[in-house]
């Protein structure tokens, strides 16, 4: 267990990060704790410390055996991305040859809903929570089920030592990351961002769309069913994702309902209401950019290949929520 493990964990994958990274491989980057604007690679954002690792409750912090089945979760998520990541790239590629049919678009639309479902799933707010239920859910599986001798020698070998609630934590993750079960969050999740039409953004020449730490903007009810209006996701600097029942136009009845209709209009105008890839000029996708800042509370950081964008973003941000 010494060789290879990885000890910086990430929750944003580094391959979906590197679409947003200038020629030198660097991020701008701007922290909303300090207000503060910097330059850094894509492995030293969005992670944690053993961020997916499980202490064993028998071992003391520090001592060499305390981190349960050491990176399991760590694993099975790098090799999920590295399934998703050639995909994705072949969606890019759609989107720079202007390519909005064909199985590789498809595949790629597919690997985009996987991400932003995974995403979600995996952010250390979403986990936490789930993870701090870990002795409840001991208690109920310990009371319906009881582990046969295969299952107690294959756990004996990761030397989990009867440690029930590290051992139902670990599941919990599994669960929620990896299970194919229509019930769970994630599944669900990919269902209901795979069932809308997929409209692609174009950010203009020496422009750019920014991303966050939880980089996905969602409007509309919320539900058990996983229903909503719209959704945004940035794809990569030059490309962004818009999900809606209605293609590019989105309809919204929140704060920012006027400017959206105002988009609206913006399409009809222009003849792009119909279009699979819309080009934006500098405003739009500064709007778009303000909208992610704006609608999802849970962001740390955001990030983009070069400063003037995302200093625009933020200054219109910032501007935002002082008139509210």
């Amino acid at each position: 267990m010494a060789q290879g493990i990885t000890r910086n964990q990430h929750w944003i994958p580094q391959f979906y990060l590197k679409y947003f990274c200038d020629s030198k491989e660097k991020l701008c980057v701007y922290r909303r704790e300090n207000d503060s604007f910097f330059r850094i690679s894509p492995n030293h954002v969005c992670s944690k410390r053993d961020l997916y690792e499980v202490d064993h409750r028998v071992f003391s912090a520090g001592h060499e055996k305390h981190l349960f089945a050491q990176n399991t979760i760590e694993r099975l998520l790098s090799e999920a991305e590295a399934r998703i990541a050639p995909i994705y790239s072949c969606l890019i590629d759609c989107c720079n040859k202007n390519v909005t049919t064909g199985k590789e678009y498809y595949d790629g639309k597919l690997a985009a809903c996987a991400l932003v479902a995974n995403l979600l799933t995996r952010h250390p707010l979403s986990l936490s929570k789930e993870r701090k239920d870990a002795p409840q859910r001991m208690q109920e599986w310990m009371s319906n089920y009881e582990l046969t001798q295969e299952e107690i020698k294959l756990l004996d070998e990761v030397d989990w030592y009867e440690d029930y609630e590290a051992l139902t934590e670990l599941a919990i993750m599994a669960v929620l990351l990896f299970s194919k079960d229509k019930r769970v969050p994630q599944r669900k999740m990919f269902e209901a961002f795979s069932k809308k039409k997929m409209t692609i953004l174009k950010a203009p020449k020496f422009y750019s769309f920014i991303t966050t730490s939880l980089p996905i903007m969602i409007i509309g009810p919320e539900n058990t069913d996983y229903h909503f209006d719209f959704a945004f996701f940035p794809l990569s600097s030059g490309y962004a994702a818009l999900f809606s029942d209605d293609g590019p136009g989105v309809r919204s009845n929140d704060s920012d309902g006027r400017q959206l209709a105002h988009w609206n209009q913006w399409l009809l105008w222009n003849g792009l209401y119909n279009r699979e890839i819309i080009p934006l000029n500098c405003y739009w996708t500064t709007f778009w950019n303000r909208l992610l800042l704006l609608n999802c509370a849970s962001w740390d950081i955001a990030m983009s290949s070069t400063l003037a964008p995302l200093e625009r973003a933020v200054n219109e941000w910032g501007l935002s929520n002082q008139s509210e």
